[in-house]
């Protein structure tokens, strides 16, 4: 039998005393010369070279052996070289079978170690399974928490364990055809560009639950129409992970990105926004008005995004645009103010005075010139034939007039845009018989001017002076 050899490397100390124990020590047959030999020929390194200078005599193989147990058996240092070593084991760079089982049998061969020194390893399962998780990827990592049924319990760490070997024991997948042999490279420089390759896949075809459409359902325009409410029952009632939202999973097991606006465990489109302030209503509003008179530009929510980035981009130049297109020549009403910006200077600008509408709007434009602090919302804005598109950010800015002392803070929603010129094309003023005591709200209405806000009903009809009742009340919508 060949005996095993010893390094000096203390955590090996154990396995290989009692080996050479039993096979050399206690053999009656052997003198006490042939089994310091026999020790001799054993070690290697600095374990050899600590009885070096003992002399081949019976009286010195007691005396060798003993002075190696005092060097190298503390049972304090191996235990702490035994969870060093845990410690330090490598990561995986690939969880493949054989990794995955030679990374079972490394932490096996050590915890066993430290239960033959007398460790309770088996109240360690918290520290163990932290230990274990740093040293598989993330992926092996996660599946792993999907077989876990109850959360307040610690797992122990032989389940992990047990789960490792049965990955362990998963053969790969046998390649069915020989690779192709590489293309020489060609001694020309490469124009950079995507590679061409062939690949066989299986395909799971996605199916909207709403449309029965080949899509997902986030980018599904009918689902992107109804209320949150709506969205959130429709998520439910196709068993949908309300994060993603996929099949398969549940919020809690689900990979993709959280709210971007609260940062909870649910998509975007599912998020239920806080009751706005002041001239906000509480109800959806509605951008432009309700009859065409105007060219009105709502754009639609895009239906190319993906659930992972849960994003929803508003292009205002994309061809899906709803368009009024005018009807007639009526002049919408408009007027000339001032909003103050960040440091309380005037910026002058066009507003739409709408009666059809039950919020205010800023374009996002005036907003970035204004440079108010801004706060991120959520809210969906319909149109007509159920069009929408959706509010981002909120804001509070203080309108003032020219004419006269007017002043007053106004919570607006931001949107892209809010309409085309006004009027579409020059007024003739020379047939308007208009007094020339009376000033106007917006002299130059005859111009046609982009619009970059909206006054909604509420406070429009408050700047109404001749007959008013105002039945108002403070921090409440105007009536």
């Amino acid at each position: 039998m060949r005996l095993p050899t010893f390094d000096g490397t203390i955590e090996h100390w154990s396995s290989f005393y009692d080996i050479f124990s039993s096979t050399i020590d206690r053999n009656d047959d052997l003198t006490l010369v042939q089994k310091l030999q026999y020790l001799r020929s054993t070690l290697t390194g600095k374990a050899a070279a600590c009885i070096q200078s003992s002399s081949t005599t019976d009286v010195n193989y007691t005396d060798a052996l003993q002075l190696l147990k005092e060097k190298f058996y503390c049972t304090r240092r191996i235990i702490l070289r035994h969870c060093d070593a845990l410690r330090n084991i490598p990561k995986l760079t690939r969880d493949s079978p054989e990794a995955l089982g030679n990374l079972v049998d490394s932490i096996n061969q050590h915890l066993r170690a430290l239960k033959n020194l007398g460790e309770s390893i088996s109240s360690w399962d918290s520290i163990l399974v932290s230990i274990i998780l740093s040293k598989v990827s993330s992926d092996t990592a996660w599946y792993w928490e999907i077989t876990l049924k109850d959360k307040k319990r610690m797992p122990s760490y032989t389940e992990l364990l047990e789960f490792l070997e049965k990955q362990s024991n998963c053969a790969p997948a046998s390649p069915t055809a020989s690779p192709r042999p590489p293309r020489p490279e060609s001694p020309r420089t490469q124009r950079p560009g995507p590679s061409r390759v062939h690949v066989f896949v299986s395909v799971n075809q996605q199916k909207c639950p709403i449309c029965e459409g080949k899509h997902g359902i986030w980018s599904c325009n009918e689902f992107h129409a109804r209320s949150v409410k709506g969205r959130s029952t429709a998520v439910e009632q196709a068993s949908l992970c309300r994060n993603c939202p996929k099949k398969g999973h549940t919020p809690e097991f689900c990979r993709a990105s959280l709210c971007r606006i609260c940062q909870k465990r649910h998509h975007t489109l599912l998020h239920e926004s806080t009751p706005l302030p002041d001239d906000a209503t509480r109800s959806i509003p509605t951008a432009g008005t309700s009859r065409k008179r105007s060219e009105t530009v709502v754009p639609l929510p895009s239906t190319s995004a993906r659930p992972e980035t849960q994003e929803t981009p508003i292009n205002t130049k994309d061809p899906n645009i709803f368009i009024a297109d005018s009807t007639t020549n009526d002049l919408l009403v408009t007027a000339e103010i001032s909003i103050l910006d960040k440091d309380n200077h005037p910026i002058r600008c066009r507003v739409l005075m709408d009666t059809g509408a039950t919020t205010n709007f800023i374009t996002e434009n005036l907003a970035k010139r204004l440079g108010v602090s801004q706060r991120r919302c959520f809210i969906p804005i319909g149109a007509l034939n159920t069009l929408s598109t959706v509010a981002k950010h909120i804001l509070d800015a203080t309108v003032t007039s020219d004419k006269t002392n007017y002043t007053r803070t106004i919570t607006f929603l931001t949107i892209p845009s809010i309409s085309s010129q006004i009027p579409n094309q020059t007024i003739d003023c020379s047939a308007l018989k208009i007094p020339r005591n009376i000033r106007l709200a917006d002299p130059h209405f005859y111009r046609p001017v982009p619009v970059e806000a909206l006054l909604g009903v509420g406070v429009t009809l408050s700047l109404f002076c001749v007959g008013q009742i105002n039945l108002s009340t403070p921090n409440s919508p105007d009536l």
